[in-house]
């Protein structure tokens, strides 16, 4: 079954620049007719103040956060204006991770936009951590996107599939992206011995299964399958080559720190992918 989507978040204070992941969050609202969740989070003020200052510091601190308020309010009316589009506020204290899930709960949000910071392999990990964190911890679905993408459409959809991934995400989500986008699938299979006949029958069963549900939205799908033992650069280079502008992945991301350098397939393709990744359950 299709799921309509009507309210989409994007967290604007998630790194330095925040421009793509708005942009893609305003694209995507006037696609599906969907409204914009705008969320600012600050961390919890637990400071000790100082004897005899107290009052002038929390004065001090109502007038940032009235500041802050005001700033935020007239960048919501301006992208209202200029999209015609619902575009909402949100100004929270706490935990990134927990705050962005418990505002995309209470708003009936169908999807967080989240954007990553860019950067060297080295720091990604942790410039990025919140984004496993989110992923691990909210049911909503997950749309990561690279600080200098310049994707707001999504004309060309990859969708890996291998052994470590028997079951199928809930792929409603998808079928009105690829409707309002007139999307092309690729469903890119891959194993690492055809001759491993389990191997090769989940796999054929996954893409199988996603292919009749695709189906119903478009008949624009080429299934591919490869032999390959590193998955995630697989899929990497299989997006480059096919030209595609969204990756749809499920699963958690480890949040861990990598043992020796080592991650994850999907923080891997999250921490790698110079297009916009989205995350299903």
């Amino acid at each position: 079954m299709k799921k309509e989507i009507k309210n989409i978040l994007v967290a604007i204070n998630f790194s330095n620049s925040t421009e793509n992941a708005v942009k893609i969050g305003l694209a995507m609202c006037k696609r599906h007719n969907a409204s914009l969740h705008l969320l600012k989070v600050n961390k919890v003020n637990d400071f000790p103040y100082p004897i005899g200052k107290k009052a002038l510091l929390i004065g001090f601190r109502l007038e940032t956060m009235m500041a802050e308020m005001k700033s935020l309010e007239k960048y919501a009316k301006d992208l209202e204006e200029t999209h015609q589009i619902k575009c909402y506020y949100h100004i929270e204290e706490g935990s990134f991770s927990t705050t962005v899930d418990k505002v995309a709960t209470i708003y009936d949000c169908e999807l967080i936009v989240l954007e990553k910071k860019s950067g060297s392999s080295h720091f990604s990990f942790f410039n990025n951590r919140d984004v496993s964190t989110i992923i691990k911890t909210t049911s909503c679905p997950v749309l990561v996107v690279p600080e200098n993408c310049p994707h707001d459409n999504f004309k060309m959809i990859l969708f890996p599939f291998w052994l470590k991934k028997p079951n199928l995400p809930k792929l409603e989500l998808t079928l009105p992206i690829i409707e309002k986008n007139a999307s092309k699938v690729i469903l890119f299979g891959m194993v690492k011995s055809p001759n491993d006949i389990k191997e090769l029958d989940t796999v054929n069963r996954l893409m199988r299964s996603v292919h009749k549900l695709i189906s119903i939205t478009t008949r624009n799908i080429k299934t591919e399958l490869e032999k390959t033992s590193g998955t995630a650069k697989s899929i990497l280079k299989k997006a480059v080559e096919s030209e595609s502008d969204l990756i749809v992945i499920s699963g958690h991301v480890k949040s861990n720190l990598p043992i020796f350098g080592k991650q994850s397939k999907n923080r891997f393709i999250i921490n790698n992918a110079s297009v916009p990744v989205l995350n299903l359950k």
